[in-house]
């Protein structure tokens, strides 16, 4: 086992460095609804309130020291950021390996590990509340911080630091323990892109419990950043207020966040430097948009497996389909052929320290997908002379119909190009004569059906065109953002469809 501990020596060395600067910034409503107001019951503020690093990692370490000390493995699931964030570094400090539910999971069985029997949720918090209030201890503002950085210090490398959920769009959720190792690894490689000052401040827009959210906390605590808790919902006003208010530096979008911003037309904010997007290919014309507004586009290529990014780039607009970045610092891609659609180059593997082990209790043919330090994805794609990474489709989401292949990415790429600023997917529906059925769904009853199909002729071999439109208000979208294409597939008869 690895004795390293680069992640811990850096978490110690930002908690001395940057111990009075700001860490967490809150909504002064979810403060009040967290243990940390109890903690820190002399905290005030109009809108925010605002939490040091030495502040939340005292907490942390006050919070520990309650915690059940048997498990390695505890369940966290809190809608609550504060709560979430303050137990899950709490678990850190511990050496105990956070298990990420999401708190509005209907199906808890399919986020059980072995070996994880206690859970933080909002009746655990009560709990926990009540041995802390009966055991008399407070947390003292003196308290000497050598303690706590020689329990970083301890900390190993390999060991688990959280235990994350893929999203599950297209197949069920599986679990991806991340160390450390992972974590650190993954900081050091994307700093090659964007610099993560100490200082700067990044709005937190995505659900902490999936890679995209938490890995910006872990970014924080590792460079020194700022995170900002503020309203997550870009369809309402407070987003963009807040994203002024609080000077926000970084953000991350997925498109379908992206494409509310541009059809309200919201400029951004002055302060605005790095805007990331990934989970779901984003439209010439949706990039076109919101470059116009003024939002420092930058694409990033990732997932669970590899804690979050490990590829991303500068976005002019003039990119072609699928841009997905340059692999960034320390890390390799290379392509195989062998199963790949006709169409692609090949299926997508990396290389990377960022790389989890593999998934527990996962099934051999998805564990077999990792071998020392590298994964391959289910993504296909291809590099260009200058070392860019375009991502063409998934092996998983190919369409088989009538005998022949087709690549959902290609089509919705081609709808892309005829209803401008419009959010389309393409599955496969099982169909008795030929397999599989190529059908599109459109966030949008604007177009004509017919004209649609006979455009698309243009464009696509007649087998690729969909033989069935279907038009939603909105799509249904996993944690991070993405389509969720089971729920379209599980519930295509109950949407209204136009032929």
């Amino acid at each position: 086992m690895s004795t390293m501990n680069l992640f811990g020596n850096l978490l110690a060395q930002n908690l001395e460095n940057h111990h009075d600067i700001p860490l967490l910034t809150l909504r002064k409503k979810e403060f009040e609804e967290s243990v940390l107001c109890e903690i820190f019951s002399n905290k005030h503020g109009i809108d925010f309130i605002t939490i040091t690093y030495g502040e939340f990692f005292r907490a942390a370490e006050f919070i520990s020291g309650f915690l059940p000390q048997e498990d390695n493995f505890v369940n966290i699931s809190l809608k609550n950021r504060a709560d979430f964030f303050i137990f899950a570094s709490a678990l850190i400090v511990s050496g105990k390996t956070a298990v990420l539910i999401p708190p509005d999971a209907t199906d808890l069985n399919a986020y059980r590990i072995s070996g994880a029997e206690k859970t933080i949720d909002r009746a655990g918090i009560n709990s926990f509340m009540s041995s802390v209030r009966a055991s008399g201890k407070i947390l003292r503002n003196d308290d000497d911080i050598a303690p706590l950085k020689n329990r970083l210090l301890k900390l190993d490398d390999s060991a688990g630091i959280a235990v994350i959920f893929t999203s599950g769009s297209t197949s069920g959720p599986k679990a991806v323990p991340l160390s450390g190792f992972n974590f650190y690894s993954s900081f050091i490689n994307t700093r090659n892109l964007f610099p993560y000052v100490a200082g700067e401040k990044w709005y937190l827009s995505l659900p902490p419990y999936h890679v995209g959210g938490f890995s910006v906390f872990m970014r924080a605590l590792l460079s020194g950043m700022e995170v900002v808790a503020g309203e997550t919902n870009p369809e309402k006003e407070d987003f963009y207020k807040e994203l002024e208010i609080t000077g926000s530096n970084y953000v991350s979008l997925v498109p379908t966040q992206i494409q509310r911003i541009c059809r309200n037309k919201i400029k951004a904010p002055s302060s605005m430097k790095y805007v990331l997007t990934g989970g779901a290919p984003a439209g010439k014309d949706l990039i076109a948009k919101s470059l116009e507004l003024g939002w420092p586009l930058y694409i990033v290529y990732g997932m669970t497996e590899t804690a979050a990014f490990f590829a991303g780039g500068k976005v002019t607009g003039e990119e072609d389909p699928g841009f997905a970045g340059r692999p960034l610092g320390a890390c390799t891609v290379t392509f195989t052929d062998e199963q790949a659609a006709a169409s692609d180059r090949g299926i997508i593997t990396v290389k990377t320290g960022a790389v989890t082990r593999g998934y527990i209790n996962g099934e051999d043919a998805f564990n077999s997908r990792f071998s020392d330090g590298s994964f391959v994805t289910s993504d296909t794609g291809y590099s260009d002379r200058e070392g860019n990474l375009f991502i063409s489709g998934r092996t998983d989401n190919i369409i088989i119909t009538g005998g022949k292949k087709v690549n959902p990415a290609e089509v919705e790429e081609a709808l892309k190009r005829l209803l401008p600023g419009v959010q389309a997917a393409v599955i496969g529906i099982k169909d008795e004569e030929w397999g599989e059925r190529v059908t599109a769904f459109i966030e949008s009853d604007l177009a004509d059906p017919t004209d649609l199909f006979l455009r698309l002729k243009n464009l696509l071999e007649g087998y690729k065109i969909p033989r069935e439109i279907v038009y939603l208000e909105e799509f249904p979208l996993t944690g991070p953002g993405k389509i969720d294409r089971q729920t379209l597939r599980k519930n295509y008869q109950n949407l209204k469809r136009s032929v």
